[in-house]
């Protein structure tokens, strides 16, 4: 870039980037982060500068950070490439956390199956003491 943007000019500029590679209407995205239309274009066209919570709101629509709102400039292509990235990761945590909870049932399992041994052990125990006062003692 040759002359340096001020921020609001930049945040507007990746806010803009990012709905249009989600292929996302103002309308629609108005809707999924609850302002009206009209806002989002004058976001987009710098008129509008979004409150904190509403950037909140913005990055977590988009899965971005804050920050990276902020950066010098997130073009369509590199917007794209971070929601790729982003939906990765989110089925990579989904799927450790499958695996974890399957862990843990099955430590579970194993941990009633011990009870179990432990249960039957001492019921046989108990059966045995109680046997051996029939046997008739040798003289």
């Amino acid at each position: 870039m040759g002359k340096k943007s001020d921020m609001n000019t930049i945040v507007c500029r990746n806010i803009k980037n990012l709905r249009i590679s989600n292929k996302i209407t103002q309308e629609e995205f108005a809707q999924k982060i609850g302002i009206a239309q009209p806002t989002v274009s004058k976001i987009e066209n710098g008129c509008y500068r979004p409150d904190p919570n509403m950037l909140e709101a913005i990055s977590k629509f988009f899965h971005v950070s804050i920050a990276s709102l902020f950066n010098e400039e997130v073009s369509p292509k590199d917007a794209v490439m971070l929601n790729r990235l982003t939906a990765y990761v989110d089925i990579v945590q989904t799927e450790q956390l499958k695996q974890s909870k399957a862990l843990q049932s099955h430590m579970q399992m194993h941990e009633d199956e011990i009870t179990t041994i432990n249960t039957i052990a001492s019921l046989l125990k108990e059966m045995i003491t109680k046997y051996h006062a029939f046997i008739p003692k040798e003289k």
